[in-house]
């Protein structure tokens, strides 16, 4: 029976254990074996770090992650022929779930910036607030489904109730204080916004200095995913709506988006469409601010941002318009029909072509109706003032045929589409 000998380095202390067999090799095994040999520990272990070949350090939380720690292991074992390798890992204990810590505040603000760092601190005590009064889960950590700045999101299963959720991890160890503003934006819009139409809050605490933000899990992904497939007029008028039903949640509470986009649109198999990501939003002082800060993707920004202007409202409008566009078109509106793969676009040619170019109209070759393009179209005006305004969509007569429709039926057609398009797209890759 071949034993494994481990070697614990818990803070300053450095102590030897032993599993009895490879066998025992598992993440339950090595947390008792943990809370055996640091008895005394008053915090509950529930996971551990292990430095790979590559010198990366891995955390492994749950028995799914357990698997390349024991190739990791093994292989090392073969290396070392003529002795027996020590296991090295550190335990980690869960300390505190609140107390989010964000210096991006100074202590003496300069008088042009006062009022705006003073409501962004407001903000971090909100933060504050919501971080230490959410539940801390217990939770199943599934496989990775996103990857971005600073941080990964995770499906995962609440152990309790057996739900899926999503869990956006954000190590706040090696952040600039620009991503941790944005941890502290999201959180509040997150917290703020309610309805149908946004994705919703589940819970968010600190665990290891990382944020973990819990949402719900949109199991058919993206729009961006279903880019280049042909999306029927009557799915593409449901998604308009219901991403303009988000919107106007938002700006009901004086908070833009500011990064409107097929991928931060989300979609679920009973049909329900989603706006996500708000970690670049904007609290508004009145709905008809305008502001002029240049963030966003830049894709998908309205000719007065690419150009530093002032933008309000209709500029979401204008997003809005020009990811409906690239659905129905299937391609992004600015890049040559013929080029496949898609070239991309220059960033210097990408402002030309949003600023003086007039963008393709949804073709009724791909079975659009004239109405409908017409109203996309309204929405990429260069004007901002010619975009129609947030109720229009609801006067429209097109739309109000499909919005004074059944909501179960719409679902219901919504659900149809995705569920199929989802399984084919991903026999095909």
């Amino acid at each position: 029976m071949n034993t494994v000998e481990i070697q614990f380095q818990f803070g300053r202390e450095c102590r030897l254990a032993t599993l009895e067999s490879e066998d025992l090799l598992t993440f339950d095994s090595l947390i008792r074996l943990t809370e055996h040999t640091f008895s005394s520990c008053k915090h509950p272990f529930t996971s551990f770090i292990y430095v790979d070949d590559d010198g990366d350090r891995v955390t492994v939380s749950s028995e799914l992650e357990m698997g390349p720690l024991r190739d990791f292991y093994f292989r090392v074992c073969q290396q070392e022929k003529f002795s027996k390798p020590i296991l090295k890992l550190q335990p980690i204990v869960n300390r505190n779930r609140a107390n989010l810590t964000i210096n991006t505040i100074s202590s003496s603000y300069p008088d042009e910036n006062y009022n705006e760092k003073k409501k962004f601190s407001n903000f971090e005590a909100n933060v504050e607030h919501i971080l230490s009064s959410g539940n801390m889960l217990s939770l199943d950590m599934l496989e990775i489904i996103g990857t971005g700045n600073g941080g990964i999101v995770r499906r995962c299963r609440n152990r309790q109730t057996q739900e899926i959720l999503a869990v956006k991890i954000i190590s706040l160890d090696f952040q600039k204080n620009e991503k941790k503003q944005e941890i502290v934006t999201e959180l509040n819009a997150l917290n703020a916004l309610h309805s149908d139409y946004i994705v919703q809050l589940h819970s968010a605490y600190l665990y290891e200095n990382s944020v973990h933000i819990c949402t719900e899990y949109m199991d058919r992904g993206s729009l961006e995913q279903y880019i280049g497939i042909l999306v029927p007029e009557n799915v593409l008028i449901y998604i308009t709506l219901s991403m303009i039903q988000g919107l106007i949640c938002m700006w009901n509470q004086k908070i833009m988006h500011r990064d409107v986009k097929p991928s931060n649109v989300l979609v679920n198999s009973s049909g329900s469409i989603k706006l996500c990501d708000f970690g670049v939003s904007r609290v508004l002082e009145t709905i008809g601010q305008k502001v002029a800060t240049f963030i966003g993707t830049h894709k998908y920004m309205a000719p007065e941002r690419v150009i530093s202007d002032d933008y309000s409202i209709p500029s979401e409008i204008w997003s809005l318009g020009m990811t409906i566009l690239e659905m129905g078109l299937g391609r992004y509106p600015f890049q040559a029909e013929s080029s496949y793969p898609p070239l991309a676009v220059r960033p210097i040619e990408l402002v030309q072509c949003i600023v003086y170019e007039t963008p393709p109209i949804l073709p009724t070759i791909r079975g659009y109706s004239s109405e409908f393009a017409s109203l996309i179209q309204q929405c990429l005006s260069k004007n901002p003032a010619d975009r129609p305004l947030p109720r229009s969509f609801f006067e429209n007569p097109l739309l109000m045929k499909y919005n004074n429709s059944d909501m179960n039926q719409s679902r219901a057609i919504m659900a149809d589409f995705f569920n199929r398009t989802a399984v084919a797209t991903n026999a095909t890759r």
